[in-house]
Formats: C-alpha cells, sequence, structure tokens
C-alpha cells in the first residue's frame, strides 16, 4: 500500500395620446423561461444537472429608468418562479409561473438576480451578496443574472427572461483505485471515516465572483462526511477502482484537510488500520477550491512491501554425546 496522491481535477406599455382619444394601455407582463444548469460531469450525487432538474427558484431584479438621475426600483424580492405542470427539461421559449406580475416600462433597464437553495441579501442599489446558510443539508446553491432593456414603446430586449444557472459551491469526490492488478486476490482495503475534517457552514459570497465572505462566528465550522465506509478489493486480472459513497459541496476555502482511515483485510480479517490525514488546497489563488469546480481526489494503492522468502544458510550438524567418545557395551 502506497503514499496518497491527490488530482484536484433567468408595467404598463404607455400609448401616447392627444386631445380625447381613448387610452389603449398595453400590458405585456414581465416572463421567466425555462432554465439551464451550467454543470461539470457529474458522479452520482444530490446536485442539479442535466439528469436531475430545477423546478423551482428566487428571482430579485430591479428597474431604473434610462433618464438623468433615474433611481434603482426594487420590483421583485425573492418572488418563487415555479416549473409548470407536464414541462420536463429545459427550454428557454417555455415560460415558467412566477408569484408575482411586473409589467415592462419603456426606456429602461431591468437587473436580474435568480437563486436556487440559497438567498440574498441587498448590499446596495442593484447590487446583492449570495447567501449560503445550509451546507450541512447539501443544498447545491445555483445563481444566475439577466440584464434586459426596453425601448420606447416598452419591448423588451428578449421576450422571456432565461436563465442559465452556475453552481455557487465546489464539489468534491474521492476514488479509490488500484494503480495495477495485484498478484493475489487475498487482501481487501476497507476506506472508512473518509471527510473533511473542518468545512464552512456557512457564508456570502459576491455575485458572480469566487469572493466568498466566511461566516467566522463559532460553530460554523463542522466535519464534513463523503458517507459509510467504501471496500477497494483489487483483483489479479486488471486495476479496480471504487468511489466515495457521496459527492458533497462545500464553501470553497483555503487550507482544508481531509482524512480517512485504511483497514487492511487479510481473507476477511482486519490485519491493519491506518489513519491518514492530508491538506488541501493550500492559500495560494490558482490552489484554491473554486466555485462551480469539482474535484476529484485519488487514492492510488499498490502492492508493495510483498512477503518475500530466501534460504541464507544450513546449520551445520551438531554432534550428540554418544559420537564425542562414550563407549556403548554390548551385552
Amino acid at each position: 500500500m502506497k503514499k496518497i496522491l491527490f488530482a484536484v481535477l433567468a408595467l404598463a406599455a404607455l400609448v401616447s395620446c392627444t386631445n380625447d382619444q381613448t387610452l389603449d394601455v398595453s400590458k405585456q407582463a414581465i416572463g421567466f423561461g425555462n432554465i439551464f444548469v451550467d454543470n461539470a460531469t457529474r458522479i452520482i450525487d444530490t446536485t442539479y444537472d442535466d439528469d436531475t432538474f430545477v423546478d423551482s427558484f428566487q428571482v430579485w431584479g430591479t428597474v431604473q429608468g434610462n433618464y438623468d438621475g433615474a433611481e434603482v426600483v426594487p420590483i421583485f424580492e425573492g418572488a418563487t418562479v415555479s416549473r409548470p405542470t407536464g414541462l420536463s427539461g429545459y427550454n428557454p421559449e417555455e415560460e415558467w409561473e412566477c408569484s408575482e406580475v411586473r409589467y415592462w416600462a419603456p426606456n429602461a433597464t431591468y437587473e436580474f438576480v435568480a437563486v436556487v437553495d440559497g438567498g440574498l441579501r441587498r448590499i446596495d442599489n442593484g447590487l446583492y451578496n449570495l447567501v449560503c446558510n445550509d451546507i450541512p443539508g447539501q443544498k447545491d446553491v445555483l445563481w444566475a443574472t439577466a440584464t434586459v432593456t426596453t425601448d420606447e414603446n416598452a419591448n423588451p430586449s428578449t421576450p422571456i427572461v432565461a436563465f442559465t444557472f452556475n453552481h455557487a459551491l465546489a464539489k468534491a469526490f474521492f476514488t479509490f483505485k488500484t494503480k495495477a492488478a495485484f498478484a493475489t486476490e487475498d487482501y481487501t482495503y476497507e476506506i472508512s471515516d473518509i471527510k473533511f475534517k473542518s468545512a464552512y457552514t456557512r457564508g456570502e459570497n459576491t455575485i458572480g465572483t469566487n469572493g466568498w465572505i466566511i461566516d467566522g462566528e463559532p460553530g460554523t465550522q463542522a466535519p464534513l462526511s463523503f458517507g459509510a465506509a467504501v471496500t477497494l478489493a483489487p483483483s489479479k486480472a486488471e486495476p479496480v477502482s471504487t468511489t466515495s459513497e457521496y459527492a458533497r459541496v462545500f464553501i470553497p476555502s483555503a487550507n482544508m484537510n481531509v482524512s480517512f482511515t485504511v483497514s487492511m483485510k487479510f481473507k476477511g480479517s482486519v490485519i491493519s488500520k491506518k489513519d491518514y490525514q492530508f491538506g488541501v488546497f493550500p492559500s495560494v489563488e490558482n490552489k484554491r477550491a473554486q466555485a462551480g469546480h469539482q474535484y476529484n481526489f485519488v487514492v492510488e494503492f499498490t502492492e508493495s512491501n510483498q512477503v518475500k522468502f530466501s534460504v541464507s544458510d544450513v546449520t551445520d550438524w551438531i554432534n550428540g554425546d554418544a559420537a564425542n567418545g562414550d563407549s556403548i557395551t554390548l551385552q
């Protein structure tokens, strides 16, 4: 068995009138379309992708008129947008159902932020921080932004606001493998207690950046388990591999510690246990975990330190007493 290798792989349209003409007000509601989740390669986990679909999200939005001194006016503050009944998959041309109705205004700019399984905190006009406070519940927090402008007739630059969601967190899992086939199948390896020893459970992120503000209050760090024990059974025919029970999402941060225990078994009986601990994501920008990235920590086993035998010598015969001059008398 060898040391460990880590491979860190989504108003009215005003019509001018004169004299006594009838005012014809054409209302064009703001609609939110289907979505797409920008996703990395998937391993079995609880995160969203093209097989596990988002069914609802919350939307925040502001409008600002295109004239001097125009203020930024909030029009959505966490409204719920839900998948229509019978709609499957993602299609940007399909409109979803919003819990609040708002309308496009002429000559204006709209800024939208959409969030799945997270929250927003306003930090300035039109600016928000993404809030994550349920990491222990393993929520895959998603975010998206969109900008829409309208012309003098309140026609929007896009008829439906379609969001492409991004992952706010990082994801990790473990792969345990043999480098080559083994000469025997009598040995197996049980890997247990796989975890990040201390991961942050709450934090805030500046939308669209990797700039996480970590909640440093006491009790906001906890172990992050990757599931139950897994077994690696080396084969005599080919290299084999297994993965941790779960992939886990986490707030990207530096200097995190990985630990796990390897139990070596001979024909099912434990003959050795060893605890491993490694520091990952050192505090260097190009080495720290990044939001929207998944990391596969590869643990490699090699068939080393075999029990081997040889012959060093054969001892000489030692003469017994009767061969040392004692006489035997026959009667």
